[in-house]
């Protein structure tokens, strides 16, 4: 079978490939269109888009691999209606995005970047770097698949109050209500489909404080872009 690959993929799994038998090839995700009509296989991450239109030139198309957990970028629906598989390797990336997560939260409650930018330009105002302790706040974190259980561990040493938000798990959650208003950090870890679109929106950062800490290693489209320039100004 042929293998088209449009992104960087491991070397292992290259080896792993072609001792299988397969044959790969490889391009950009803005060449693939023009490609893969000679290909059984796809290999993509997010910069390609996989939709009716690009579907409609995959003539020998079975299987679509995304090594990564979002699928945002593949319309599900016309995979299966086509017959295409479609796999991701879902936990594969949850250590390194809750360390983010975590170093992100840091960086922020201590102005770390701002103090870094004020610094190199010969600046510096110590009052106006101060910052937070993480120790003991109140954290909410949104989407509690992988990514979201394992930064709730690492929030464990700085003994902060954790709520959690997930409807796969009713008698874990908080409220979404309880989470905007009382949390000093909230992390979002959800997919982007249609329920969770701009599902952070103006009422949303309404109802947060002043001082909180918003992060977002989901998709951005999660975030209302335009309500959270306003709440930001």
């Amino acid at each position: 079978m042929r293998v088209l690959v449009t992104e960087p993929i491991h070397e292992k799994a290259v080896k792993l490939l072609r001792k299988k038998g397969y044959k790969l090839s490889y391009c950009s995700p803005e060449q693939a269109g023009s490609k893969i009509k000679n290909y059984d296989i796809i290999v993509v991450r997010s910069r390609l888009r996989i939709d009716k239109e690009f579907l409609e030139k995959a003539v020998k198309l079975k299987y679509v691999i995304r090594p990564g957990v979002g699928l945002d970028n593949i319309d599900l629906l016309e995979c299966k209606k086509l017959g295409i598989e479609v796999f991701n390797s879902p936990g594969s990336n949850s250590e390194s995005v809750a360390e983010l997560a975590l170093g992100l939260i840091i960086a922020c409650m201590r102005s770390i970047a701002q103090s870094h930018l004020a610094s190199i330009k010969g600046r510096w105002r110590r009052s106006e770097m101060m910052g937070f302790e993480l120790m003991g706040k109140k954290a909410g974190i949104i989407g509690y698949g992988a990514i979201g259980k394992r930064l709730g561990q690492l929030l464990k040493p700085f003994k902060c109050q954790v709520l959690v938000y997930d409807p796969l798990y009713p008698k874990l959650s908080a409220s979404l209500k309880e989470i905007y208003r009382t949390c000093d950090v909230i992390s979002l870890h959800l997919p982007l489909n249609p329920s969770t679109r701009r599902m952070i929106g103006r009422g949303e950062l309404g109802l947060m404080k002043k001082s909180c800490v918003l992060i977002n290693t989901s998709r951005g489209g999660v975030i209302d872009e335009k309500a959270l320039i306003d709440a930001l100004k």
